[in-house]
């Protein structure tokens, strides 16, 4: 037969977790002088496969007619990995023709077969090789390496006039501007005076850069690197050693550093965070404009788009979450958890807000708020204290008011001599009606005194009390059917309660009852 096709490679095939053949069309004489390389397409290490062992080797019939055949693994080709398939026909003739011996075509073809084989081989392996161009002076040019004495842990270089040389690794020095558009790797000190910019994979084991450096894709660190200036990463980035940068750091278009100032204790994470800063110290940015205008405030912490962002000289804030304190200029002292909590707070101080628009308005001082929305109606009051989704003041100025609010009604007490106020609006009521319950209801309560024994705890142990009992007193309540007192609590069937305030309505019909006794007995003993 003849040799038509110049290729001695089958693939790569890429591996799909499916596929266990793979053929190939060129002529072999058996199976073993066939090679199969496997690569790990991740780590880019090549392994060739042992016949039998990792593979069997299938030969089409006639190799002269139908050349080639198929080579099946014994699992599938995993993802990630590639298959090659070539020949390594020996560089040996073993055929022998004789004197008078028999004079076979098909003998005479597979020499011709073989050499034609081995030449190709050798031609690929030539092509894979680093050569010297055609015009180069073939009667000067010596392209043989030194020996081995002179090569180890050396640097294949050319001299003076283009022949390889082996030279000393030595720390590099670059002074100019310099881009990469393929892959850097460095295995010694190198000294970048400028810009780096580098577009394919870089793997760096000891480099200073003191301009700006610009890694397009992945920057891999083995060993200590120093970077006096800024340095852009838009890729993966992997350090096994010690990477140092002394600028401002971008890496997939996150800004890392010490803000304005590069004061030695402050911490900036985010695009223009802590970017006024001259002096303050201590602070925490995290997020975009986070800290933004500080200049001399210390000990704040913003996390969050625009947290703080106002800040310029207020110290000891703490801001969770979008746009919190995003109003704070001066004031000191204040926590804010929750998007846009304390927002238009300017110079107030001391002030709690816990929730989403918690004290949304507040400038006063000295006021807490815990549930979304609660104190939002709050602006200049000062010393109140709101607990509760969407509670609020009795009005927006006021001051020295505790609100609790069960999303229903509003409990409230205002100032040191008040009581807790409750709803009563009859706004808020109908179907009102006189209470028919009063000294009848009271003379069948029995007060107790006793002794507090509370179970699973030895809080006020045996310490002397008074009241009622709560199953006592709803017996009287079943009794008398007063369930509309709201006197005993049930709700927790380990533990009764009762609202003792609640008998107050029942009290004041019985001291009513009592008077009209009383005035008629005056005016009938006068």
């Amino acid at each position: 037969m003849t040799i038509s096709g110049i290729l001695r490679t089958a693939g790569p095939y890429i591996g799909n977790n499916t596929t266990t053949v793979f053929g190939f069309t060129f002529k072999v004489f058996a199976t073993d002088q066939l090679v199969v390389v496997k690569l790990n397409t991740s780590t880019s290490v090549e392994t060739t496969l042992t016949l039998i062992t990792d593979y069997t080797v299938t030969l089409n019939g006639n190799q002269n007619s139908n050349p080639g055949g198929s080579v099946t693994l014994p699992a599938v080709l995993a993802t990630g990995y590639n298959l090659t398939l070539t020949s390594s026909v020996a560089n040996l003739q073993p055929t022998d023709l004789t004197n008078q011996g028999g004079f076979y075509p098909e003998v005479i073809t597979d020499a011709l077969d073989r050499a034609t084989i081995q030449i190709q081989q050798m031609s690929d392996d030539v092509t894979r090789s680093i050569k010297a161009p055609l015009s180069d002076d073939p009667l000067t040019m010596d392209m043989t390496l030194p020996v081995v004495a002179d090569r180890i842990n050396k640097i294949l270089a050319f001299g003076a006039t283009g022949m390889p040389t082996a030279v000393a690794q030595s720390p590099s020095s670059i002074t100019g501007n310099t881009s990469i558009v393929g892959t850097l790797g460095v295995t010694g000190a190198t000294t970048l005076s400028s810009t780096l910019g580098v577009i394919g994979a870089t793997t760096l084991a000891s480099v200073g850069v003191t301009g700006a450096a610009t890694v397009g894709t992945t920057l891999g660190v083995t060993g200590a690197t120093t970077l006096s200036s800024t340095l852009g990463v838009t890729g993966a980035t992997t350090l096994s050693s010690t990477l140092g940068v002394t600028g401002a750091t971008t890496i997939q278009g996150l800004t890392v550093g010490k803000g304005g100032g590069t004061i030695v204790s402050n911490t900036a994470f985010g695009a223009s965070a802590l970017a006024a800063n001259t002096t303050g110290s201590y602070n925490n940015a995290f997020g975009y404009l986070a800290l933004y205008s500080n200049t001399t405030g210390y000990f704040n912490h913003a996390f969050g788009k625009n947290a703080l962002y106002s800040n310029t000289t207020g110290t000891e804030n703490c801001a969770f979450g979008y746009e919190t304190l995003f109003g704070n200029t001066t004031g000191v002292n204040n926590t804010a958890f929750g998007n846009s909590a304390l927002i238009a707070n300017v110079i107030g101080t001391s002030n709690t807000a816990v929730g989403l628009n918690s004290l949304f308005i507040c400038t006063g001082n000295n006021n807490t708020a815990i549930g979304s929305s609660a104190g939002s109606n709050l602006t200049t009051g000062s010393n109140n204290t709101f607990i509760g989704r969407n509670a609020t003041g009795s009005t927006a100025t006021i001051s020295n008011e505790v609100s609790i609010y069960n999303n229903s009604v509003t409990a409230r007490f205002q100032g040191a001599a008040a009581a807790w106020t409750f709803v009563s609006d009859a706004r808020d009521k109908e179907n009102i009606e006189n209470l028919n319950f009063g000294l009848n209801f009271i003379n069948q309560l029995q007060p107790r005194k006793f002794s507090w024994n509370i179970r699973n705890s030895d809080i006020d142990k045996g310490k002397e009390a008074s009241g009622f009992i709560a199953q006592e007193l709803l017996g009287v309540v079943e009794l008398q059917n007063a369930n509309c007192l709201g006197l005993v609590y049930t709700n927790d069937p380990n533990q009764f309660s009762i609202a003792q305030t609640n008998l107050i309505p029942v009290l004041v019909n019985a001291i009513k009852e009592l008077n009209a006794k009383f005035e008629a007995y005056v005016a009938t003993h006068p």
